[in-house]
């Protein structure tokens, strides 16, 4: 009765009836009440974040790969997903989103496919062959809802999903220490051999169990931190800023019990080059006294971030990190020499297409040779020296193509920025995919 007198008094019409209805009980002076104008519920973003973390624990790890049933279901999913996009832009008439990458990745596709007919094993390697069809499909769907303004629901997908993967690395770690049920092999925790006398263990327990292994969960993070620098120099609400440093520190951790030298050599690229891009970007473009002071502010907090995850790391793990990450594995650093020589004899052997894609393995275990490791392994453990032993030099001259121009694109980008803040954006996204 109040609002529709109010709505009488002000000569209220259709539009203010309409507009009344946003008021809450006991508004009669036709502003909205504080609780109105809060944001509904975002289904968008629930949907992302489904869908994201499904293909970061189960689509995108190698648990799709080793079981049948789940290999099954996932290219079930993955094409339901990428065939419904594709349909729903046929049915509005959408153009397909061009990028510069398109026709090295066309070439791509195509050295993949007389690669895989003149290999060791067409048959297996056009069957995983799907996967990198997917996997371009995928790159459009993501330049699609960037160029429709799906970005930061995408984004705060990623790093939703990304915080799930810390938790669960720390409740592995947790797991191990305490001798929590959660890991078979961990029946009897620390507290109950080393007491309060001896808290830390000699030999700190590797994250294996998260992401199916510790190289890959590495690589995840190591590719995340860059642009979660530029997120957290650039935003300029408060909430994004706490919720990705709180999540920095989570990465930092993770990734030092991670133990891997590729994870520690990617960042050791990637930071200094965000930094320096960082220094260049707030040299080279001015901007608005406002936003000048949010890039100094945000830089003193990255700082103390960064810092303070470091401290956390070193002070945890110390020399028991140093010594399990560089110094005891003599072991696997030769183990990876001799898969690379293999990749130089398989290249040597098959120089022009290469064995095939994904036959890195099959090659291994055709030569018979009781030296070489009989295991699992399916890739030469560097993407350079696997990539000419499976699809050869045209492999190699398609790649190092596909390289110049996703950096003569990231250029142009870079110059195309009004910004300080777009620049540091973009030059942690570049630094990521160099480290």
């Amino acid at each position: 009765r109040q609002r529709q007198m109010c709505i009488r008094d002000r000569g209220g019409n259709g539009s203010s009836a309409k507009n009344s209805s946003h008021l809450a009980p006991g508004d009669t002076d036709g502003t909205p009440s504080r609780q109105s104008a809060k944001r509904g519920f975002d289904k968008r973003q629930l949907l992302a974040f489904i869908v994201i973390l499904y293909f970061t624990f189960i689509g995108g790890s190698f648990y799709s790969d080793f079981n049948f049933s789940l290999r099954v279901f996932n290219q079930v999913v993955v094409t339901g997903v990428l065939g419904g996009w594709l349909l729903v832009k046929l049915r509005r008439g959408d153009p397909f989103p061009r990028t510069a990458l398109d026709i090295p990745i066309l070439a791509w596709l195509i050295v993949l496919f007389i690669s895989a007919i003149f290999g060791l094993s067409p048959r297996f390697s056009l069957e995983k062959i799907w996967t990198s069809f997917t996997l371009v499909l995928a790159f459009y769907l993501l330049v699609d809802l960037r160029r429709k303004g799906y970005t930061t629901t995408v984004a705060r997908a990623l790093y939703m999903s990304a915080t799930v993967v810390c938790l669960v690395g720390l409740a592995e770690f947790a797991s191990w220490y305490f001798g929590l049920p959660l890991l078979s092999q961990s029946a009897l925790g620390w507290p109950a051999i080393g007491g309060l006398e001896h808290p830390f263990p000699p030999t700190l327990y590797r994250l294996n169990f998260t992401l199916n292994g510790a190289t890959p969960l590495s690589a995840y993070l190591a590719l995340l931190i860059p642009p979660a620098l530029g997120i957290l120099v650039t935003t300029h609400k408060r909430d994004d800023r706490q919720a990705i440093a709180v999540w920095l520190v989570l990465a930092f951790i993770v990734e030092g019990l991670s133990f891997s030298r590729g994870g520690i050599l990617a960042l050791l690229v990637s930071l200094p080059l965000t930094a320096l891009a960082w220094w260049v970007a707030r040299r080279g473009v001015k901007q608005a006294p406002g936003r000048a002071r949010t890039l100094r502010r945000s830089h003193s907090l990255v700082i103390v971030v960064v810092v303070f995850a470091l401290l956390i790391v070193a002070g945890l793990l110390g020399p028991s990190w140093l010594e399990n990450t560089f110094l005891n594995r003599a072991g696997s650093t030769q183990f990876r020499y001799t898969l690379w020589d293999v990749a130089l004899s398989t290249f040597m052997g098959h120089p022009i297409n290469g064995v095939g894609p994904y036959n890195f393995g099959r090659s291994l275990l055709q030569r018979n040779d009781p030296a070489l490791p009989r295991l699992q392994i399916m890739t030469a453990h560097n993407v350079y020296l696997n990539t000419a032993a499976e699809l050869g030099l045209i492999g190699l001259l398609v790649g190092g193509w596909m390289l110049l121009a996703a950096g003569r694109a990231w250029l142009a980008r870079w110059r195309g920025t009004s910004g300080s803040a777009e620049r540091v954006l973009v030059a942690a996204t570049g630094a990521a995919l160099v480290g």
